[in-house]
């Protein structure tokens, strides 16, 4: 009886934390600067629901899935992502308040990190992969096809919610910033999940 307990509340924290997980995701622009004030990058990054996914990315490509090392992995990416979005921001003139705008930056960019990783999750009932690494034979540059893809595939949910959440709704096809700032976006998904998805993560062979 105790066990399903346990259980049963195990269950019940990570559907609050899935929850919690996809109201972000509903939220979630390319316009970063005008997104909600975000307590940090990492709260998305490293939350239940969201380090499930990651965990099980690597497990669907058969990679190691050792508990500390896969905590490991998600706070050195962490680390490079603050690093790499404090940078960006710095370069544009229009971010007035740059540490904030920097966690929500980073925010956007676990969002998409997590989302390509919840899509490699997907080739378990809707298999995909195969079909990639078939076409370009088993190896990195397979991998990267399959992290590219995966990206995109999170990407185009982030720029749908983007597309409706502008006002006027739409208007984001018309502006360049939203649109740099979109490419940027995605070459910051497609390094994450291919870290993700890299057999020794961010760490030398």
């Amino acid at each position: 009886m105790a066990f399903l307990d346990t259980t049963k509340d195990a269950a019940q924290k990570l559907a609050d934390n899935a929850a919690a997980y996809f109201e972000v995701i509903y939220k979630t622009t390319f316009s970063f600067w005008s997104l909600p004030e975000i307590p940090s990058g990492g709260n998305i990054l490293t939350g239940a629901f969201a380090s499930l996914l990651l965990y099980f990315a690597r497990f669907q490509m058969s990679l190691s899935t050792d508990a500390s090392f896969v905590a490991t992995l998600i706070l050195a990416m962490l680390l490079y992502l603050i690093f790499i979005c404090g940078i960006l921001v710095a370069f544009d003139p229009h971010v007035e308040t740059k540490v904030n705008n920097m966690r929500r930056l980073a925010s956007v960019a676990c969002v998409g990190i997590t989302l390509g990783a919840g899509f490699i999750v997907l080739d378990r009932v809707l298999p995909w992969i195969g079909t990639v690494q078939r076409w370009f034979e088993e190896g990195p540059k397979a991998d990267l096809m399959v992290a590219s893809l995966a990206a995109f595939a999170a990407w185009c949910v982030i720029g749908i919610n983007t597309l409706y959440l502008t006002l006027p709704r739409f208007s984001a096809f018309g502006n360049g910033r939203i649109l740099v700032w979109a490419a940027l976006c995605l070459g910051i998904v497609v390094l994450g999940v291919g870290l993700v998805i890299t057999p020794n993560g961010l760490f030398p062979s």
